[in-house]
């Protein structure tokens, strides 16, 4: 079975390595015949596809928390907590730089071949890890079945990579909201039948593979050969770039998930479950965030090339907006937080509410980090963003150790909150420091061929 949407089966580019200059020409054609979405459209549509992606999220600690258990939630959480900072390495960041390759410096293939071979290796490093943490047997297969449905994304986020390429947004939306309602029904009908984790996440995972292969495969080969291509001189050049920006994305996971690592070690698994509630509404404000952000990185990274102020303008836009769409979402939880925590938590959301808000705030500085962190891409700056990555990630390990032991959830939100604005301190600092040394190296360069170019060096 196979689905069909309305795409440009002209719009491809050729299966063969090229010259630089070639895949360049490629990209041009590709840019005239391909029919883009508006910049309004791919917001619009990058909304729906993270919503979509989040609010399934929300259904599984929902349906874990009302179908079974706190505890239930709290063991799913800790396989997302385990396997997250694993997998978000070994994506390499690969989507990132798709949508941002306007040059086609890489065919599909490349990129498809090295996810495949990174998705094989974090299978194997996530059971070392589970074997290593000795848990419980029941706990160790949850662990390893999310990193099997871990597996199924990291390949399909490949495919996704492509469709944000070519600025159509809408296929990755109508993609993710068909995962999402199919994934989520069969977990909940699983668990209300075995009232089993494990199998309500198995079946799950299967239903997201079989609509990978009903959806995402079709529509790809629309628009680009399948052909996974393990070129070793590509891959090279491909992991130069991609593995600094691999570990940025570990340790942005590293540092999420380490209020998740204290409260699981000195609270337990209802604890950890609770915050994973509460935390969750973090997650939905990002949702936003995150679809302005990739919906506007293949334009971002096209202004950029061609220089001027556009740029600028357009990333001074983002900052702006990243603080307004923070602060009302401050606002917002603090108005209406104890309502919607008393859905998943029942009397006990009073206690959290301040922890809520607290959290919800944090996405200011969140929303900056994240748009900072994608400029940083586009100039291709990626082993300075994984140094300031990994003092981030050291500072959250640091507050986290102070606050979370005395303080609980409510040190967990402080430590999100405080590790959020050091990230965007550094991060800025470094993309200010970048720009100056590019200036000087322009203008080093102009004065050098301004001297060269003068009567005294003239040949006789």
């Amino acid at each position: 079975m196979q689905t069909a949407l309305p795409i440009d089966t002209d719009a491809g580019s050729s299966v063969t390595p090229q010259p630089s200059q070639g895949r360049q020409e490629n990209a041009k054609k590709d840019v005239a015949s391909n029919p883009r979405l508006s910049l309004h459209a791919r917001v619009t549509w990058s909304i729906v596809a993270n919503t979509a992606r989040a609010l399934t999220q929300a259904g599984y600690l929902f349906v874990f928390a009302q179908i079974g258990s706190l505890e239930m939630a709290g063991q799913y959480a800790l396989g997302i907590a385990v396997t997250a900072p694993i997998f978000m390495f070994l994506n390499l960041g690969l989507r990132q730089l798709q949508g941002t390759d306007t040059n086609r410096e890489f065919d599909f293939g490349d990129y498809l071949g090295l996810r495949i071979l990174t998705t094989g290796l974090g299978i194997l490093l996530v059971s070392a890890v589970v074997v290593l943490m000795g848990c419980p047997w029941v706990t160790s297969l949850i662990i390893l079945v999310v990193a099997g449905s871990r597996s199924i994304e990291a390949v399909a986020d490949t495919f996704y990579g492509l469709f944000q390429q070519r600025e159509r947004n809408d296929l990755i939306a109508i993609s993710q909201g068909i995962k999402s309602v199919a994934s989520l029904g069969t977990l909940a009908l699983v668990l209300w039948i075995t009232e089993s984790v494990f199998d309500a996440l198995v079946a799950a995972a299967l239903a997201r593979l079989m609509l990978f292969f009903v959806c995402d495969l079709p529509w790809s080969r629309a628009i680009e050969c399948l052909k996974p291509k393990l070129n070793i001189n590509n891959i090279k050049r491909l992991r130069s770039v991609a593995v600094p920006l691999g570990l940025v994305a570990m340790f942005l996971s590293l540092s999420a998930n380490i209020p998740r690592y204290f409260i699981a070690t000195y609270q337990g698994e209802r604890a950890l479950g609770i915050y994973a509630v509460v935390e969750l509404f973090l997650q939905l404000v990002l949702v936003v965030t995150i679809s302005i952000q990739q919906a506007t990185s293949a334009r971002m990274a096209r202004s950029y090339i061609e220089g001027g102020d556009k740029f600028r303008r357009h990333l001074s836009f983002l900052l702006v907006a990243g603080v307004a769409w923070g602060a009302l979402a401050t606002l917002a939880a603090y108005g209406c937080g104890n309502w919607v925590l008393a859905v998943f938590l029942g009397d006990e959301s009073t206690s959290y509410h301040g922890a809520l808000t607290l959290l919800v705030s944090a996405t200011i500085a969140i929303n900056l980090r994240c748009f900072l962190g994608a400029t940083m891409v586009i100039m291709r700056h990626t082993r300075t963003q994984a140094f300031v990555t990994a003092a981030s990630t050291v500072a959250t390990l640091a507050l986290a150790w102070l606050l979370i032991p005395q303080f609980s959830i409510t040190g967990a939100a402080w430590t999100t909150l405080l590790s959020g604005i050091v990230f965007s301190v550094l991060t800025a600092t470094a993309i200010l420091f970048h720009h100056k040394c590019d200036q000087t190296s322009c203008k080093t360069k102009l004065s050098a061929k301004n001297r060269n170019q003068s009567p005294e060096h003239a040949l006789p």
